[in-house]
């Protein structure tokens, strides 16, 4: 009746990419691509808890390769955040991709973090 239906293209998934890397003995750089989603989030959120035990000085999230941020990306923020406060831990992201920025201001969460356009930037704050 309606015949054989065309294929749809299947976008390729970007998986995520983490890397952490030390400047220092006070800084841990946490450097993230790629699509943080539902199935992703849960991997970004045990690479920030193997680097939050112990805690460190400053822990900046480098969020510069993101292409795409959903809700379970802004709860790792919002759960670092939290532990780096009771930890007194300085929070630093780096952010200048409006696939991170948006949410957060549409959430008005962009106020709660302390956010630098570039890495050198968040490093010598």
């Amino acid at each position: 009746m309606y015949g054989e239906l065309p294929a749809l293209p299947i976008p390729e998934l970007q998986p995520i990419g983490i890397a952490v890397h030390q400047v220092g003995a006070d800084v841990t750089v946490v450097h993230v691509c790629g699509a943080v989603d539902l199935l992703t989030a849960p991997m970004l959120q045990a690479e920030v808890d193997k680097h939050l035990k112990p805690p460190p000085p400053v822990l900046v999230m480098d969020l510069t390769g993101i292409t795409f941020f959903g809700a379970s990306g802004i709860a790792v923020l919002l759960d670092a955040r939290n532990r780096t406060a009771r930890a007194a831990t300085s929070l630093r992201l780096v952010n200048r991709t409006r696939a991170v920025a948006r949410p957060l201001e549409l959430l008005h969460l962009n106020l709660l973090f302390r956010t630098y356009p570039d890495l050198a930037g968040a490093l010598r704050a």
